[in-house]
């Protein structure tokens, strides 16, 4: 076999071709019926070694897969995972205090999906106290974490108006005339005094005094 061969040949064998790259090693060039078979056994390796570097690609692809799996970042997600779940209900039950972000259970946040077929993300509920209500920031004027307030509509009162003015019309003029034969025909003129009154006008219903919104879900940890 010739000299460049033989640790091909090696190779091959410990890739598990062990036959024909036996036979191909035990040739003798010096002999002519060998000679003639190192052209096959050429062949035959090149056959081999296409199938080795299948092999080799597949263990490759195998180590990829096991390094993901024993890979810190993998096998501890699930890990700190549960041990958050764990955390939160531990801390709802009154046997830990709620710490860090993972742990906090009374976080609310705004939440919507594409096509509302979710409430909210998994591991929340609604907040009920914020349905149907804006949310307002507490402060001097809402000292109070967790006070309501408000109204959906309002009906003016007539305390709350804006004072405003109403006119009146009113004309001027004599009259007179008779409806019995003996009657005297009476004239009279001045500026007419008295009260002046008018019908009232308006509905009284309520209104709502409601900026543009758009409907979110207050989500708060389960």
């Amino acid at each position: 076999m010739p000299q460049a061969l033989r640790p091909l040949a090696a190779l091959l064998i410990l890739l598990g071709a062990p036959a024909a790259a036996q036979d191909c090693t035990a040739l003798d060039p010096a002999r002519p019926k060998d000679a003639f078979r190192a052209f096959d056994c050429v062949s035959q390796l090149d056959a081999d070694l296409a199938k080795a570097l299948d092999r080799i690609a597949a263990l490759e692809a195998r180590l990829e897969a096991m390094t993901r799996q024993t890979d810190p970042a993998t096998l501890l997600g699930p890990v700190n995972e549960r041990l958050d779940a764990m955390t939160i209900k531990l801390t709802k039950a009154g046997i830990v205090p709620a710490t860090g972000p993972n742990s906090e259970t009374r976080a609310v946040i705004a939440y919507t999906s594409q096509k509302g077929e979710k409430t909210c993300p998994d591991g929340w509920i609604p907040f009920e106290p914020a349905k149907d209500r804006f949310i307002l920031g507490a402060g001097g004027a809402y000292p109070v974490v967790g006070s309501t307030g408000g109204a959906a509509e309002v009906t003016l009162t007539e305390a709350q108006m804006p004072r405003h003015a109403h006119t009146t019309g009113i004309s001027r003029g004599e009259g007179g005339g008779s409806g019995y034969p003996y009657s005297r025909p009476a004239n009279g003129s001045g500026d007419p005094t008295g009260p002046a009154g008018g019908l009232p006008d308006g509905s009284t219903q309520p209104q709502t005094n409601m900026p543009p919104w758009i409907a979110l879900s207050y989500c708060i940890r389960n």
